[in-house]
């Protein structure tokens, strides 16, 4: 005799979806890795090795200082080309001072200058420049 089996079929319940969020973890091992964990768990705050401060997206190796609680740059090949950036960047800030350093000195050369005509003026002014006598202007002897 056969036997049927009807099977019953369960309906699949679906695992309840939590809401999660990034994390991100750092130590001397590990400079950086980003985790996503349920939401509730990030309540947990900024504690070694896990913050949730998110790093500034133009680092390319970001690591955590935990003292200062701020990220920073990790790759010494960026580390590298930053302060070659910087070191033309004081190179062109010292060509400027020297640019602005030659203006000042002529224009306190100009200043200087005008300061001399201006007196010579003032002086020429006080010195009547023709005699004037009575007689030339018909007035009493």
């Amino acid at each position: 005799m056969t036997e049927e089996t009807k099977e019953q079929v369960q309906p699949v319940q679906q695992p309840v979806q939590e809401e999660t969020t990034t994390i991100y973890a750092s130590t001397n091992a590990v400079p950086f890795a980003a985790m996503l964990i349920p939401k509730k768990w990030a309540l947990i705050g900024n504690v070694y090795p896990l913050t949730t401060i998110k790093p500034d997206p133009s680092l390319k190796s970001p690591k955590m200082d935990w003292n200062k609680m701020e990220w920073f740059e990790n790759d010494t090949a960026q580390a590298g080309i930053d302060m070659e950036d910087l070191k033309q960047e004081v190179k062109t800030l010292k060509s400027k001072d020297q640019e602005s350093n030659t203006k000042m000195d002529q224009l306190l050369q100009l200043s200087v200058r005008t300061n001399q005509t201006l007196g010579q003026l003032l002086t020429d002014k006080k010195q009547p420049a023709v005699a004037t006598s009575t007689v030339d202007k018909g007035g009493a002897r």
